[in-house]
């Protein structure tokens, strides 16, 4: 096992902090009464924890995959439950800095690093499951615009996206 570095120590301390500051009753209570906890995201936002792997010109701390891992590690094991929204986040996030357009970039990550949008990531489908490799989902040009075929499910955070990106 590898040796936490200074940083990782930081991040896996700050999600304990969030975690004794908000508690299990919190988190209960907002999953009984079927509300999200905007008050946690905003905390994870704030502490630049949303932006992580975003590049820092577009908002974020331009972290490594590392210490997302601590991050998600450390929410696992306090119990936060917010880990498969913030993993839908930070994929999107990497595919718009890797392959989106200058004007998708400017659009979607500094208000993404700042917890203000919710990006959801649909890549299930009925007869692949999550192979990437065997979806059949496909976007065709149509003038301006694109048309989807294909069929997603199991779309993790989908209640709670503002935009879902579509693979």
């Amino acid at each position: 096992m590898l040796e936490p570095t200074a940083q990782e120590t930081l991040i896996r301390d700050f999600v304990r902090q969030v975690a004794r500051k908000y508690g299990r009753d919190y988190w209960l209570a907002r999953a009984r009464q079927g509300e999200f906890t905007h008050e946690l995201w905003q905390e994870l936002a704030a502490g630049g924890y949303l932006g992580m792997m975003i590049p820092e010109e577009y908002g974020g701390s331009g972290l490594g995959m590392q210490q997302m891992a601590a991050l998600q590690e450390e929410m696992g094991h306090q119990g936060i439950p917010l880990l498969l929204l913030v993993v839908s986040n930070v994929m999107d996030a990497l595919l718009i800095a890797g392959h989106g357009s200058q004007a998708m970039k400017e659009r979607y990550l500094p208000p993404l690093a700042r917890g203000e949008i919710k990006l959801g990531f649909a890549l299930t489908e009925p007869t692949a499951g999550s192979n990437s490799f065997r979806i059949s989902t496909l976007a065709r040009q149509d003038g301006d615009f694109y048309v989807l075929n294909g069929q997603k499910m199991f779309i993790s955070g989908v209640d709670q996206a503002d935009y879902l990106l579509v693979v």
